[in-house]
């Protein structure tokens, strides 16, 4: 697929590989993902946690400003919280497989090394399903600027293993 989306579609590798994983080896998914793919999402998705994790607010608020604004869309939203769930996914997965049978680039791989350290299994739980609720609700309109926001909170909450106030 990633060779595919190269020669066809004139995508470098890097995106290549994650519009591949994000689409899960549908190539229909693929082509229409790549049509709205305008943000290399290991970045985002780096800055994110780098912000969450140092509690730089200013940072983390630009970082949320970029995340909803119009130019980027839902579509892109939608990609890039799939892609963190992606992430988590292969982050399992590395436990028990061989790095060469994951589609990631060796970034994205080390990055999901660091990630092990960071949550374990149940906090991964709690977090893929607090973004497939973001995605839910990106899907019917929610406020992109709070979405990102309470994400951004509750993400505080299950990395630092305390329970969300009520």
């Amino acid at each position: 697929m990633v060779k595919a989306l190269m020669a066809r579609n004139f995508t470098p590798e890097p995106g290549a590989r994650q519009i591949a994983t994000i689409s899960s080896g549908n190539y229909r998914e693929a082509v229409h993902l790549l049509q709205h793919a305008e943000n290399d999402y290991y970045e985002l998705l780096r800055n994110w946690l780098n912000y969450i994790f140092t509690q730089n607010r200013v940072a983390l608020q630009e970082w949320i400003e970029h995340v909803s604004n119009a130019k980027m869309g839902r579509e892109n939203q939608k990609q890039f919280l799939r892609y963190f769930i992606n992430l988590l996914e292969h982050t399992v997965r590395l436990q028990f497989m061989d790095r060469s049978q994951v589609a990631f680039s060796d970034e994205e791989i080390d990055f999901a090394g660091k990630l092990q350290k960071l949550a374990n299994l149940e906090q991964m739980q709690l977090i893929v399903e607090e973004l497939d609720n973001a995605c839910y609700h990106i899907e019917r309109n929610a406020n992109g600027k709070m979405l990102f926001h309470a994400l951004s909170i509750k993400l505080q909450y299950i990395f630092r293993n305390r329970p969300m106030p009520v």
